[in-house]
């Protein structure tokens, strides 16, 4: 039975995976130039370091390597604090859960500060117990201390906290340290879907597809 949440947030809570493919477009457009058209493919599999470096070295952008990674950032931060949306049906889920009691963090991989932002102007940070970021503990979503870390003030049991992801490894670490694990469909992710389908505990197209009630 389901008595605790934890929510990832990019392309899980929000809608947000693609606009990493879209600020790098963007930012190249930016000085006139054309991105890729797989950019996004391009970028996938790079860190955040490295795909600065790929976007300067390979659009010839006259900017230092420092100054192209802060551009980016700045850009990214202003999407979560003004135009980040949530996914289909997420937010009446976390009403629901408030009005049964059931208490709710969200783990992320992403800065927090962008995350807290986008919560303020959506009105759902009010819903969240704790917001923690991988970073503040020197951690990845390939251990389940995040997801300890995020549920500590729960007081329950790891077999009655349900995750909510959208990335194979992810959820691969939840349902490893034995939480209740529901994997939630993300175009960009879709490569990992049917490794996602047969691992996760439950597996949902949008939020309005999620009966807690079957838990």
């Amino acid at each position: 039975m389901i008595k605790g949440v934890i929510f990832d947030v990019d392309g899980t809570l929000l809608d947000t995976m693609w606009i990493w493919d879209g600020i790098a477009s963007r930012y190249i457009e930016s000085f006139g130039k054309k991105p890729e058209d797989d950019i996004g493919d391009k970028l996938y599999s790079l860190s955040y370091g490295e795909a600065m470096k790929y976007i300067k070295d390979t659009y010839n952008i006259e900017r230092s390597l420092e100054q192209v990674a802060a551009d980016v950032k700045e850009m990214v931060r202003k999407f979560y604090e003004k135009e980040s949306m949530p996914k289909k049906g997420v937010v009446e889920l976390i009403k629901k859960l408030n009005d049964r009691g059931i208490p709710m963090a969200a783990a992320t991989s992403n800065e927090k500060d962008y995350i807290i932002k986008a919560f303020e102007r959506l009105g759902i940070l009010r819903y969240f117990r704790k917001v923690v970021n991988c970073g503040e503990y020197n951690t990845t979503k390939s251990s389940p201390e995040i997801y300890m870390h995020a549920s500590e003030d729960f007081n329950l049991p790891v077999e009655n906290i349900a995750v909510f992801e959208d990335a194979f490894y992810a959820v691969k670490t939840a349902k490893d340290a034995g939480y209740i694990t529901i994997g939630v469909a993300e175009p960009t992710a879709k490569r990992e879907e049917q490794e996602i389908r047969k691992y996760a505990d439950a597996f949902i197209n949008d939020f309005d597809e999620f009966n807690l009630d079957d838990f």
